[in-house]
């Protein structure tokens, strides 16, 4: 008599579900690091955005605070009498921490145009 020995090719149910498991497990890590990814980069273009804003604003004060003593004619800021810069041409008239004062020739006379206003 011969007896055969029979195989079978396949996967059982607990096979099945332990794959499954598993699989969903990887699939539920991966989402994680895809949404932590994203909201990391919505964070990012918000600060770069806040930072082109901040650096747009901080070029702008300085091109105005250095064309204070911007004068077309050459003599209508008076030269500065004081003791620290003899002969400059002073366009901030006074400077405090909050408030300030500024002179510029911007009518095209030998004079300044009337009394400087506050900044």
């Amino acid at each position: 008599m011969m007896t055969r020995c029979t195989r079978r090719s396949g996967f059982s149910t607990a096979e099945l579900l332990v794959a499954s498991t598993v699989s969903l497990i990887g699939f539920a890590a991966l989402y994680a690091v895809f949404f932590a990814q994203q909201k990391a980069l919505a964070v990012q273009g918000a600060y770069a955005q806040v930072q082109t804003t901040a650096r747009s604003v901080l070029d702008l004060m300085a091109r105005e605070i250095r064309m204070a003593s911007y004068d077309p004619t050459g003599a209508a800021l008076p030269a500065a009498p004081g003791p620290a810069c003899p002969g400059v041409r002073r366009g901030l008239a006074d400077a405090t921490p909050t408030p300030g004062r500024s002179q510029q020739g911007l009518n095209g006379r030998r004079a300044a145009a009337g009394p400087a206003p506050p900044l």
